[in-house]
């Protein structure tokens, strides 16, 4: 019985297709498919972290430097991963403008009303993320498993064409 990630043998005219070829291209494609879960992955971190604080901003109405909240305001002080993003994540800089003579987890933040509707679209959540990675994983997998079994058709096709 084969496996659903193994690439069938055929003899080809024109193509050397061996045994090492055949597991480089189940490994190319596998890492394919990995790679589209993991930009899920990191595409569901950005709409919750730094997403998170963007609407947590907007939420609290922090458009002027005098409503500007800080992170300990927001009850994201805690979260290390909104500090990190808050200090390093450059897209999230663009919307933030930080208050003057504030200082790491005291620094106060506010999104300019100019630039309000750019960062929720930007950031915006939607749906929910275990939907979202499961879905993705799911459909990585089929899309690995319907490449494997079609490359040996496909380079049949292109064998032909050679001739």
């Amino acid at each position: 019985m084969a496996s659903l990630f193994t690439i069938e043998a055929r003899d080809y005219a024109n193509i050397a297709f061996d045994a090492a070829s055949r597991a480089m291209a189940r490994n190319v494609i596998l890492a394919l498919c990995i790679g589209i879960f993991l930009a899920a992955l990191y595409s569901v971190y950005q709409r919750s972290v730094p997403g998170g604080i963007v609407r947590a901003l907007i939420g609290a109405g922090a458009h002027t430097p005098e409503s500007a909240k800080s992170l300990e305001d927001l009850g994201l002080s805690r979260n290390p991963f909104s500090r990190l993003e808050v200090k390093r994540n450059t897209m999230l800089k663009r919307f933030l403008r930080p208050v003057e003579g504030g200082e790491g987890a005291a620094c106060r933040y506010y999104i300019p009303e100019e630039q309000k509707y750019a960062a929720e679209v930007r950031f915006e959540k939607g749906g929910s993320p275990l939907i979202t990675l499961i879905l993705t994983a799911a459909c990585s997998l089929l899309l690995a498993i319907v490449l494997i079994k079609l490359l040996p058709g496909l380079l049949a096709i292109a064998d032909n064409l050679m001739k």
